[in-house]
């Protein structure tokens, strides 16, 4: 949990979600990263899958961009299984 107006650093090993748990303020957040990402790894919690995607895709699962899906694996997976 972070504060408003708070800082959490996540390395690459670090799985997180983020959302605003129904605060009457919206969640906004800011990502910035040191190098270009090539990939990232996302959950499908709906559908049960893990995703590798294009790093230019974010960390979200591109529902309306399914090209952007490099592989797909069923259930959740861990970032190393997945390499």
């Amino acid at each position: 949990l972070v504060d408003p107006g708070g800082v959490m650093s996540c390395g690459s090993d670090l799985i997180h979600s983020m959302g605003d748990d129904g605060a009457p303020e919206p969640l906004i957040t800011l990502h910035m990263y040191t190098k270009s990402i090539d990939h990232m790894v996302v959950y499908d919690l709906k559908e049960d899958e893990t995703l590798v995607v294009e790093g230019s895709c974010g960390a979200w699962v591109p529902h309306d961009a399914p090209e952007m899906v490099r592989r797909r694996y069923a259930g959740i997976r861990t970032p190393q299984s997945v390499r």
